[in-house]
């Protein structure tokens, strides 16, 4: 169960969002992006891709519990019938 939800979870983060980045960055994903070091380079896009991947996925699942609580409330109280 919850290898299935973490394949829909990376396919919602990357199939919806890195095509909306394409403007942004040209190969549409940040993990390219590096800063110029002496002799070799910092990798900080695949920093950068990480939290925004991990920032995407809190807010997928912050939305589904708000769902979930909404649906619970409007649910009349099965224990109040006595």
């Amino acid at each position: 169960m919850g290898q299935q939800f973490t394949r829909i979870i990376d396919s919602i983060t990357k199939d919806v969002p890195t095509p909306l980045l394409n403007p942004l960055v040209s190969s549409g994903s940040f993990k390219e992006i590096k800063i110029a070091y002496f002799c070799g380079a910092i990798e900080v896009g695949n920093l950068i891709d990480t939290v925004f991947e991990a920032l995407l996925v809190a807010w997928i699942l912050f939305l589904i519990v708000k769902a979930m609580k909404r649906m619970e409330r409007q649910t009349p109280a099965d224990s109040n019938e006595g």
